[in-house]
């Protein structure tokens, strides 16, 4: 890992690359990696900061599935409301605030489980 980093920050033009609109959407892997048998380190500039968005390990799946059945539950219950205009809007707002507040909570969770693991302190964490 140290040579592959050495490499890069010796020769960053060769080593650190754009990554193209289909490339980017269809999750291809850099072509000088494939083709080759030699291991050369290729790296993609992250400008969308795409690296962020991959937090939720997985859990992408399972929050989705609370969701469904967190908007059909209030629908359900709001069914005998005569005066509630729109039961589907409702079930909708309280999964948006309900997923907004557990992605926070994992965020939190996840920056002081990163701290107390490493040296880090949780203030560099940004």
């Amino acid at each position: 890992m140290q040579t592959y980093i050495e490499r890069v920050r010796l020769e960053p033009r060769q080593f650190v690359r754009q990554r193209g609109a289909i490339a980017r959407w269809l999750g291809f892997q850099p072509q000088a990696a494939r083709d080759s048998k030699a291991e050369i380190p290729v790296l993609f500039k992250d400008k969308w900061m795409s690296f962020s968005n991959f937090l939720l390990c997985g859990l992408d799946f399972d929050i989705l599935m609370l969701d469904v059945c967190m908007v059909t539950l209030i629908d359900l219950i709001a069914w005998q409301d005569a005066t509630l205009r729109s039961r589907l809007m409702l079930g909708v707002l309280i999964a948006y605030i309900v997923d907004t507040l557990l992605i926070s909570l994992r965020r939190y969770s996840g920056r002081r489980n990163l701290a107390s693991h490493t040296l880090a302190d949780e203030r560099f964490l940004i």
